[in-house]
């Protein structure tokens, strides 16, 4: 299910939601805000994991970092994407009082090159001898 409103607090809200009851079975669901067209993210490692998302935005949102947007941690990890205005990114960001080197986010997309289909991947397979998921073979 895909969710789009113009006005910022509805977003806040669609993310808090885990779960949603469609026909009397009940669904988990995770919740995400997309980037607008004109931003681009970077990831900075090595930050405490205690920090709370308030205390990451208030650390990365401010006028030492002009062009950050917002600052989300990547599951429980040390690691934070950050979104910029515009498609430039710098190559240090600064973390309350530290500047922490900043890499460019790259999704990472799997591909099986035995079938070619996205999201097929050959580590997941049981037997070397399975060449080919089971959609393909059909």
């Amino acid at each position: 299910m895909v969710a789009s409103t113009p006005e910022r607090e509805n977003p806040e809200r669609y993310v808090r939601i885990r779960s949603i009851d469609l026909g009397g079975c009940n669904y988990d669901i995770n919740g995400n805000e997309a980037a607008r067209d004109d931003t681009c993210k970077g990831v900075i490692r090595n930050i405490d994991v205690a920090d709370s998302p308030v205390k990451l935005e208030i650390n990365i949102v401010d006028s030492r970092n002009p062009l950050a947007l917002t600052a989300k941690r990547i599951k429980n990890t040390g690691m934070l994407t950050i979104a910029f205005d515009g498609h430039k990114v710098p190559n240090f960001v600064r973390y309350g009082p530290i500047l922490v080197k900043f890499l460019l986010y790259k999704k990472n997309i799997y591909i099986f090159y035995s079938c070619g289909r996205l999201g097929d991947r050959a580590d997941v397979f049981p037997t070397q001898e399975e060449t080919a998921c089971k959609d393909a073979a059909q």
